[in-house]
């Protein structure tokens, strides 16, 4: 499984392609962790779901580059 992520305008609009492994990395990035957890566990994996930290990581990549 591939996923295009759109060119922010920076570049020459290509965007770029991320693979499953990608978007695991970039999923685990945003969750939200219990801060006396260790992790992963059986109970929360990598922590839960956080979609908007997920996409706002994603965003200050493209800004850092």
């Amino acid at each position: 499984m591939k996923i295009k992520i759109p060119s922010n305008g920076a570049g020459k609009g290509k965007g770029s392609i991320m693979d499953a492994t990608e978007v695991k990395q970039f999923l685990i990035r945003g969750v939200k962790r219990n801060p006396g957890g260790t992790y992963p566990n059986k109970e929360w994996g990598f922590g839960m779901i956080d979609i908007y930290r997920t996409f706002d990581s994603l965003r200050g990549e493209a800004i850092q580059r």
